[in-house]
């Protein structure tokens, strides 16, 4: 499956006849960031993806603020330039020195205020970006476009 992506992306290591050989998988990532109202540092916080296994059957995916482009401007420009996306899988190929994630995007979904979100709560909808034939839109991106996590809270209707 990573094979696609490697092919697809327009990524430094494309190739179109792509081997992998040796793959290091990590469960866990910590990512520490600026206050966004002081530039304080923030105490380190700790991202998962930890597929089920046959010890855990529940896994667990943390969400993320992603960056569409190395130049967007978190947070000040707030969610425009980025996406939020499950952290699925934190790897490296062993012949580069190159750490990568696999994403799976969610969308957010319109809502009736200009700013898009829900006037009642003050928060944005969010869905599983979809193709056409109901996959899940996923892609490999390098860890470096992770921005923060993103603590998301059920809508339960």
């Amino acid at each position: 499956m990573l094979t696609t992506f490697f092919v697809n992306r327009d990524m430094p290591f494309q190739c179109s006849q792509c081997v992998i050989t040796k793959l290091q998988i990590w469960h866990k990532l910590c990512v520490q960031q600026f206050s966004y109202h002081n530039n304080a540092l923030l105490l380190p916080q700790t991202l998962h993806a930890i597929p089920p296994l046959s010890a855990n059957p529940h896994r667990q995916y943390d969400t993320i603020i992603t960056s569409i482009h190395p130049q967007s401007d978190w947070p000040r420009h707030g969610l425009a330039g980025h996406s939020i996306s499950q952290l699925c899988m934190i790897f490296q190929l062993a012949h580069l020195d190159l750490f990568l994630a696999y994403i799976q995007h969610l969308n957010i979904v319109p809502q009736s205020s200009p700013t898009n979100v829900n006037p009642v709560t003050g928060m944005h909808l969010l869905r599983w970006a979809v193709q056409s034939n109901d996959q899940q839109v996923g892609e490999v991106i390098p860890l470096t476009l992770i921005c923060s996590p993103a603590h998301l809270v059920p809508n339960f209707g």
